[in-house]
């Protein structure tokens, strides 16, 4: 069965965070970059001399991927983001990147500073992502390599989210974390069937037997992985902490750990790789220094296997 895109409007933090009204009105006040146009060909000159030049190259030039400016930047968590193309009349869903503090406009020309090359590079990245996410998604949750390593990054940063919060009155509180959160990423966020080989996944990450995970699993409800919220109160009767582990402490807490504007991340695909890719891009638009303590080579692996993918792109 071909698997369907999830969009930012059926996360929950979206739901609950009243974007949708604030998206729009910037997006439709922002002006679209004409990346045919002469004066933008010394940014993709800088771009081309860059590394993974042949992959980013795709990216800046696909008609998909729609550079966008206004008067005031887009919020962290909007610099890269998917939406029906409402400008150009085709409802096509495209990639927009908010290009506003990024490239600027001088004497008839765009020009990135020096220092902003790694933000524009880290956008690019994340676009790569969105790009293939939207237009095959089974290209991706069929990758292994980005399966595995992406399964143990979400893994890792999330039960570090866990441990930071110091709450859980069982035994084994990160074990059990590890299993649950291979189990919501692989089923919620990558959208699998729940199937014996994603158990299995969730088993070998967390290192528990099988009589535990019986026990864990005996807890479960219908909607243990429908989204965050019902995600974190399943793991919060799990671990015995109702009380301290609620929707809302944890979410401060990741952005608190791992940076503003990386909240989608937690249930949306593209934007969970955004965090990796951001991170491993070192632009700082993130907490870039504990992601990579967190994560250590699975960032990298990570990026690889996804430019490895992005090479495919036509």
């Amino acid at each position: 069965m071909k698997t369907i895109s999830k969009k930012l409007s059926d996360t929950y933090l979206y739901g609950v965070g009243d974007y949708e009204k604030r998206l729009y009105k910037s997006f439709i006040e922002s002006t679209v970059i004409d990346k045919n146009d002469e004066s933008i060909q010394d940014i993709r000159y800088d771009v081309k001399r860059g590394q993974n030049t042949t992959v980013l190259l795709k990216v800046f030039d696909s008609d998909n991927v729609v550079f966008i400016r206004n008067n005031v930047p887009q919020p962290r968590a909007f610099k890269v983001f998917a939406a029906s193309d409402i400008k150009s009349g085709d409802k096509k869903t495209k990639i927009f990147i908010d290009m506003t503090d990024v490239m600027i406009f001088t004497n008839g020309r765009y020009e990135v500073k020096p220092r902003d090359l790694d933000r524009l590079v880290s956008y690019l990245m994340s676009a790569l992502c969105y790009l293939i996410y939207y237009a095959d998604p089974d290209r991706i949750i069929s990758n292994s390599s980005l399966v595995e390593t992406g399964n143990k990054a979400f893994c890792d940063l999330f039960a570090y989210c866990i441990d930071s919060l110091r709450i859980g009155g069982v035994d084994k509180v990160r074990e059990k974390t590890l299993y649950l959160s291979s189990l919501y990423y692989q089923t919620n966020i990558l959208g699998k069937d729940f199937t014996a080989s994603v158990e299995d996944r969730a088993k070998k990450i967390s290192g528990m037997n099988s009589r535990e995970i019986e026990i864990i699993e005996a807890q479960l409800d219908s909607n243990s992985f429908k989204d965050i919220k019902g995600f974190i109160e399943s793991l919060a009767k799990i671990l015995r902490c109702e009380g301290s582990l609620k929707i809302d402490n944890f979410v401060e807490r990741w952005l608190f750990v791992f940076g503003t504007g990386t909240q989608f991340g937690m249930e949306l695909y593209p934007a969970f790789s955004s965090i990796l890719t951001n991170a491993y891009c070192g632009a700082y638009l993130n907490n870039q220094k504990t992601i990579e303590k967190v994560l250590g080579r699975t960032l990298v692996e990570y990026t690889l296997a996804l430019l490895r993918l992005g090479s495919e792109l036509r």
